[in-house]
């Protein structure tokens, strides 16, 4: 019903989303795509005991250098972001991609290529978009992805990933995967501006759209209310 709420309130498709399920059930099984919850158990046992740290592509993000991060074991990078990350990092840490996509498909690339996982979403505004463009990754990286989605499972090759962006989908993936303490750079969820990697085509800082101030407040309540131990 959350999802329901939130749809609605920014015009979009519910429909939609059950569709973008279907399409992400069907590759998934086509690609063959190994059980989520083998993944996610052998993501778990590998960052058990160790502070994770959430990096979101907000302005405050182009702050930050790489050498921040090195006190991290693990390190979930949204989407576009994901390109900040390098070999050096990224072989000596458990380095987690999540996203739909939006910041482009070399970010994914990137993230699968050091050795790390992918939490790939679907929506009702991508996942056309996404059939064209998986596949080569995913025949090289199958035990690496596991498909998101916002509606019910209809197969066991999926998940729902509770969240709206993928800065908040990230943070309750820390949950699932069982990250006891985390802390989080480029999370500036006030913030009107969105920095360079939050799309492919940005080449500087730029005003976010209203509808995407409206997600992130969204994606602000999601985050609050899980602070608080449950979802609105």
């Amino acid at each position: 019903m959350l999802y329901v709420r939130i749809l609605t309130d920014l015009g979009f498709d519910v429909e939609k989303e059950y569709d973008a399920s279907s399409v992400a059930c069907l590759i998934a099984k086509s690609m063959d795509l190994d059980e989520p919850t083998r993944i996610i158990e052998s993501i778990r046992r590998s960052i058990k005991g160790y502070i994770a740290v959430v990096i979101g592509a907000g302005p405050s993000v182009e702050n930050m250098s790489i050498k921040d991060l090195s006190k991290y074991r693990v390190i979930l990078c949204a989407n576009g972001v994901c390109n900040l990350l390098n070999d050096l990092l990224c072989r000596s840490k458990i380095c987690i991609y999540v996203g739909d996509l939006d910041g482009g498909v070399n970010a994914l690339k990137n993230i699968l290529s050091l050795g790390g996982y992918a939490f790939i979403h679907f929506h009702g505004d991508n996942y056309m978009d996404l059939v064209t463009k998986l596949p080569s990754v995913i025949r090289d990286f199958r035990e690496k992805i596991i498909f998101t989605v916002q509606s019910m499972p209809l197969c066991s090759r999926i998940i729902t990933l509770p969240g709206f962006t993928d800065g908040d989908r990230a943070i309750i993936l820390t949950k699932i995967l069982g990250v006891d303490q985390y802390n989080t750079v480029g999370m500036d969820l006030d913030d009107m501006f969105a920095s360079k990697y939050s799309k492919p085509w940005y080449r500087e800082k730029t005003v976010i759209s209203n509808t995407k101030k409206r997600k992130l407040e969204w994606g602000k309540r999601i985050i609050d209310a899980l602070g608080r131990g449950f979802l609105i």
